[in-house]
């Protein structure tokens, strides 16, 4: 009896043949595809505008400021007990003749001249007090940090004890010898510039717009309250404790 033909291998081969033809078709359509996405992509690499030169410059400082801030955060603790202040040192901070602070000095004495005390101080005091607050950004630095009063000038920016500092050497280099930086410790730290003038004691918040007038003993009572206070004053000459609103 014949073998039947069972046509197996033809019959596959018409399979394979069939399902290489559909492959093939389906790899063109593919590759077609993939092509015209490319296409498409390179247009858009073409029509996609460059960074500007500010972007990239901003992306380069971002870089930078993310660098530095890594640095400051491993080196705080040696940085900051360099920083730490005695009495003494705290006194070198107020620089009344510093170039700079002379001659931010002179340029707020432009409008009272010549310049007499007696007459003048207060009200080149209060101008004094308008660029140290409005000129001079608040800005809290990532470590305890003192900037000198000639930094402060040429950054303008700083913390309110730099501030307050930066504020009583323009008040002493106006010839004001009871002009003082005044802090409170207690928990948050509060920093003020105090003086007296025309029988009035003035304390001036430097990093907030806010400046309280009177007897000296009221206004440090009303400020720091009663009880037992760490608070503290100072300027190039003198350090004082006050504690309770009293000296």
């Amino acid at each position: 009896m014949p073998s039947m033909p069972f046509g197996k291998k033809k019959a596959g081969k018409g399979k394979e043949e069939a399902g290489g033809r559909k492959a093939g078709g389906a790899e063109a359509t593919g590759s077609a595809a993939i092509a015209a996405r490319a296409a498409q992509a390179a247009s858009a690499a073409q029509t996609a505008p460059e960074p500007s030169e500010a972007e990239v410059e901003l992306g380069t400082l971002r870089r930078r400021v993310a660098l530095y801030r890594r640095i400051l955060e491993r080196y705080r603790e040696m940085i900051e007990k360099a920083e730490t202040k005695t009495v003494t040192e705290l006194r070198t901070l107020i620089v009344p003749d510093d170039p700079e602070v002379v001659k931010l000095r002179d340029e707020i004495l432009e409008a009272f001249r010549p310049y007499i005390y007696q007459q003048h101080f207060e009200a080149a005091a209060h101008k004094a007090y308008e660029f140290v607050l409005g000129e001079v950004a608040n800005e809290e630095l990532p470590v305890d940090y003192w900037l000198e009063p000639r930094d402060i000038i040429e950054l303008r920016s700083a913390d309110e004890m730099d501030k307050a500092v930066l504020l009583c050497s323009l008040l002493r280099s106006l010839e004001c010898e009871s002009a003082k930086v005044v802090v409170e410790s207690n928990g948050e730290r509060h920093v003020f510039v105090g003086f007296e003038v025309g029988g009035r004691y003035v304390l001036m918040d430097p990093a907030h717009k806010k400046v309280v007038e009177g007897v000296r003993e009221d206004v440090l009572m009303r400020m720091f309250g009663g009880g037992r206070k760490n608070v503290y004053e100072f300027n190039d000459k003198e350090y004082d404790e006050i504690v309770g609103g009293e000296e």
